[in-house]
């Protein structure tokens, strides 16, 4: 049955709306539907989704470069060669700062240059001299000193010598008949070789009372001084007292050569 001005009596039932949402670009108004943009994956525009590579090659803000070189907001590693060196150069500064340390304040090394302590030290033989007893003690008679030449006309030499204290301030030190005498009695000296005696060299200066060939009056603050090889050492016979202010220090320790290692 048609209606009278010609159309349908009736339309046919509408279709039922659905949940479904239509794409970007309603279609049911002729225009086309757009793609939506995966999470984690490449937007299909070609941009960069934030978490998601870049599709042509480049790092995001978030990831690291694809060839591994750092990106400008990662520092770049200092170079290690640099690093290492900068070490070793405190380490042997570090080393040099004790060494002149301990040879200023503590212990000193001194090679025997001649035969005047023979046999008690030869020549060539290497010692370590303690620099702080003295600091602490007054010098005993018996130690073996290293001091600082007298220089001038009686030496001609500057380098420091090495002797055995005999007299101490205020003591007579005498010669007689090959011996040695403290305030006239026989000084005992069981560290010389039998044969060893003793003479003098002349006129001993620098003593109080005078200079006389076998006798020696000790000045305050000075030491008398014979080698223990007394045929061939220039001592105290030669140039007279040494101030203790001239000692170096007290030899301590033979340790060269090897064989023949001890405390002196």
């Amino acid at each position: 049955m048609t209606a009278p001005d010609g159309e349908a009596a009736f339309r046919g039932p509408e279709p039922a709306p659905t949940n479904d949402a239509a794409p970007l670009g309603d279609a049911t108004r002729g225009e086309p539907a757009r793609s939506k943009a995966i999470p984690g994956g490449p937007a299909p525009d070609g941009k960069a989704i934030p978490g998601g590579p870049a599709p042509d090659g480049k790092a995001t803000p978030d990831e690291p470069a694809p060839d591994g070189k750092a990106t400008p907001d990662e520092p770049k590693p200092a170079p290690r060669r640099l690093r290492s060196a900068v070490e070793w150069a405190a380490v042997i500064a570090g080393a040099l700062v004790i060494a002149v340390l301990v040879r200023t304040f503590l212990v000193q090394a001194f090679s025997i240059p001649s035969e005047s302590m023979e046999s008690t030290l030869n020549r060539g033989d290497r010692l370590l001299v303690d620099k702080v007893s003295y600091r602490f003690s007054d010098v005993r008679r018996g130690d073996i000193v290293v001091f600082d030449s007298p220089g001038g006309r009686l030496m001609n030499t500057d380098e420091p010598l090495i002797k055995r204290v005999i007299g101490l301030e205020g003591e007579t030190v005498g010669l007689s008949d090959g011996l040695v005498t403290i305030d006239g009695n026989r000084l005992p000296e069981p560290y010389l070789d039998l044969d060893i005696l003793t003479f003098s060299l002349g006129p001993m200066p620098g003593c109080i009372g005078g200079d006389s060939p076998d006798r020696c009056t000790v000045a305050e603050g000075h030491v008398f001084v014979l080698g223990d090889n007394r045929s061939s050492s220039r001592d105290s016979r030669f140039f007279g007292p040494v101030e203790i202010d001239a000692i170096v220090g007290r030899a301590w320790l033979k340790y060269w050569p090897p064989g023949d290692i001890g405390t002196l």
